[in-house]
């Protein structure tokens, strides 16, 4: 008796496998956008002592700041709507109702990510150089 395979504790550690692959996946994706965040919110903070060194800073460097300043915020509140997603759903059953909080969490990385690729920081140091 004892040495048929019992299938259903070996589908309950498979399901296990995959849910902590599924989150380490998830733990690591939000920390590397943590640190890209964090990233940008230094290179916003050259650029405004860039600003403040000058006695009086362009129009185009002033608007740069505010407008990476902004994007920055808004990607500081997905970022944290994503992170509080990803800890519900490490708490709920993983039936439906967690595969689209994970969707969810993963749907919002994905907006941290296109907001934070479209920060350039290049031009406008070029321009504040001159």
């Amino acid at each position: 008796m004892t040495d048929q395979p019992n299938f259903q504790s070996e589908a309950a550690l498979a399901f296990e496998r995959e849910y902590d692959t599924k989150r380490a996946h998830l733990d690591a994706k939000l920390a590397r956008k943590g640190s890209q965040i964090t990233h940008h919110e230094s290179e916003l903070k050259k650029l405004e002592d860039l600003a403040a060194a000058r006695r009086k800073p362009s129009k185009e460097l002033e608007r740069s700041i505010t407008a990476t300043r902004n994007t920055i915020k808004e990607v500081r509140k997905e970022y944290a709507a994503a992170v509080v997603d990803f800890y519900t759903w490490t708490k709920c059953k993983h039936d439906e109702v967690g595969r689209q909080i994970e969707r969810a969490v993963e749907e919002r990385l994905e907006k941290v990510d296109v907001k934070l690729k479209s920060l350039k920081y290049e031009d406008i140091t070029v321009e504040a150089d001159e």
